[in-house]
């Protein structure tokens, strides 16, 4: 056998030593960097970091092991060093469109929703049929008050069988902003199917039916809130505010002394139990009321409002007028405070300021039937019967029993 130099074995060590760069990499890290959901974050991390600096991989196997390390990274909710990964993936792989997704999540997490629905749109340009980039993007749209693309999104993510997240929350909450509280009311069930424990939704879909006037529906629902949640003010205030809408004036007041047993100092519960003590015509108990809320809430107007209403009723005509005047000056496109003022100064004798204060009342709002009768029995006065007749016809069409309204508060012009 041929002796081998000296010279040669060295080489031979050397290159043993020196030409392989490579490090081995087992069957388990290829698993667990590639695996979503099953392993936890920090060994997913590992794992694609010991691939990444394995050497020797291909620019397809590098994107996929940086797009997975970023994505582990943004679950841990390291998400700068997420996007340093997905920036580096999306540069090897531009066409792949998990990493967009993963760095939109990122973006989000930090706030950036402009660059996240950038993201999600990538997303989507490379597949079409990408569910969670739907869904995600029809949140961030949520946030940013677009509802109406909001919807389109998550009503897509929802063809495609999105089963992740909060859609019907979200889709509910946005669908509830632009008023389409039929389509909320369905997602409600969805959720309230899943969750018949959860008060929150009990609550949110009482105010769907409230807004649709469907009554009896929100009653129902605020009470299973309040046998969930018994500690729940918000829900005793509104379920008395529906109590209220429908003149059952004796259970809306019982729900307001609940509110105001759980929150002692909330002014509005104190300016909402005084408008049913009014509409009963008990007015001194109302201006109790108005006064607790305006020491709790000097700037709440509707108090205010309520009690000049209420001091008109008692003919305390001087100071109705200046509570409106104070309500004009904190809310003076609101048409009560001029309307309230108006009708001070009609039974005051002040008929030219009352008709001008109609007047600004009924430009704010043009079909307010308290202000149009107003004015109607103002312009008899000055002699104008026929356009006097037309705003009491006009008052009487927008709301048939105004005469009886009005009265039921002490005002009998």
């Amino acid at each position: 056998m041929r002796p081998i130099s000296l010279g040669i074995m060295i080489g031979f060590v050397a290159c043993l030593t020196g030409c392989v760069t490579s490090i081995p990499v087992s069957f388990k890290e290829e698993r667990w960097c590639g695996e979503r959901t099953a392993i936890a974050p920090e060994l997913r991390i590992s794992a694609c970091t010991a691939l990444i600096d394995s050497g020797h991989r291909s620019n397809e196997s590098m994107a996929l092991e940086l797009a997975n390390r970023g994505a582990a990274y943004q679950m841990n909710g390291e998400n700068d060093r997420a996007i340093t990964d997905l920036d580096r993936a999306i540069a090897l792989k531009p066409d792949f469109p998990q990493p967009y997704h993963d760095r939109a999540m990122a973006y989000r997490a930090k706030g950036q929703y402009d660059k996240a629905i950038a993201d999600d749109s990538d997303a989507i340009r490379l597949n079409l049929d990408f569910a969670e980039a739907y869904a995600n993007r029809g949140d961030l749209y949520l946030f940013n008050r677009q509802y109406g693309t909001a919807i389109a999104d998550l009503d897509h993510a929802d063809r495609l069988k999105f089963k992740g997240g909060s859609l019907h929350l979200d889709r509910a909450a946005a669908l509830a902003a632009t008023g389409q509280y039929a389509r909320e009311i369905d997602d409600l069930n969805e959720e309230i199917r899943s969750k018949p424990s959860d008060a929150n939704l009990f609550e949110r879909r009482a105010l769907a039916y409230r807004s649709l006037a469907l009554y009896d529906k929100a009653i129902a629902d605020f009470g299973e809130a309040i046998r969930l949640r018994p500690n729940d003010a918000e829900a005793f205030g509104y379920r008395g505010l529906t109590y209220f809408a429908q003149r059952q004036f004796d259970q809306a007041i019982a729900d307001f002394d609940q509110g105001i047993r759980l929150i002692p100092n909330d002014a509005f519960a104190f300016t909402n139990r005084g408008a049913a003590f009014a509409q009963k015509g008990q007015n001194v108990r109302a201006i109790a009321d108005y006064d607790q809320a305006i020491q709790l809430k000097p700037d709440l107007w509707s108090a205010y409002s309520n009690r000049c209403w209420a001091k008109v009723a008692l003919d305390q005509f001087a100071a109705a007028i200046e509570d409106c005047d104070t309500t004009i000056r904190l809310a003076p496109n609101r048409s009560e405070g001029w309307a309230g003022r108006a009708w001070a100064e009609y039974f005051s004798a002040n008929l030219t300021s009352a008709r001008a204060d109609f007047g600004t009342a009924l430009q704010i709002e043009p079909k307010n039937a308290a202000s149009l009768y107003g004015r109607g029995r103002l312009k008899i006065r000055f002699g104008e019967q026929e356009a006097g007749t037309s705003d009491i016809a006009s008052a009487r069409r927008l709301q048939p029993d105004i005469e009886h309204s009005l009265a039921s508060i002490g005002i009998k012009p």
